[in-house]
């Protein structure tokens, strides 16, 4: 697993005081794969605004003992469902995020081995 592709996915759903979220993996550089049940049931996803960002990791600020975000990191983007499936077997979701800034260093992920018998 190369950490850097992790991301969070988080759910703001219409009248709810909280978001729900979870982790999500970039499997290229605006694709993201996550669990369905992060964004829905077996009906579908929930209605709402998806986004998708980078945790932000957090440093103590030694003068005032407050905690800042690291530069560049915890910025939210619109996210878009593109493949769902929530059953018995599976319980994974792609999202397309908009707006992100292209990043050179995340090429597409192999998810696999092709495997050909001769």
């Amino acid at each position: 697993m190369e950490f850097d592709r992790l991301v969070q996915v988080r759910l703001s759903m219409p009248g709810a005081q909280k978001s729900e979220f979870g982790p999500g993996y970039l499997v290229a550089p605006r694709l993201v794969l996550t669990a369905a049940h992060v964004l829905g049931d077996a009906r579908g996803p929930k209605p709402g605004t998806v986004t998708v960002c980078r945790p932000a990791p957090y440093t103590a600020d030694t003068a005032g003992g407050q905690e800042t975000a690291a530069p560049g990191l915890g910025t939210h983007f619109r996210a878009t469902v593109r493949w769902y499936r929530k059953d018995d077997a599976v319980d994974a979701v792609l999202v397309d995020i908009h707006d992100a800034p292209q990043t050179a260093d995340l090429s597409t992920q192999a998810l696999g081995t092709t495997r050909t018998t001769l």
